[in-house]
């Protein structure tokens, strides 16, 4: 069982070794702006979406606090 365990342990680490290998400094920047990117897309969505469902509920209040900003 040991030996089952060591062994899986050795080829993930070396599956993990060639990746990270494959790639230069400068794509793996561009990897993680890139994911960075796709995360700041769907959180502006899901906070956008919230923000229209509750004036969609209040419109009266939501007008009142819109009226208030400095525009």
């Amino acid at each position: 069982m040991q030996e089952k365990i060591s062994s899986f342990v050795s080829y993930v680490s070396a599956l993990a070794y060639a990746g990270f290998g494959a790639l230069t400094l400068q794509d793996w920047v561009s990897v993680i702006g890139l994911i960075f990117v796709i995360v700041t897309y769907f959180t502006n969505r899901y906070y956008k979406k919230k923000i229209v469902e509750i004036i969609k509920a209040n419109p009266e209040k939501a007008v009142k606090v819109y009226a208030k900003r400095d525009l």
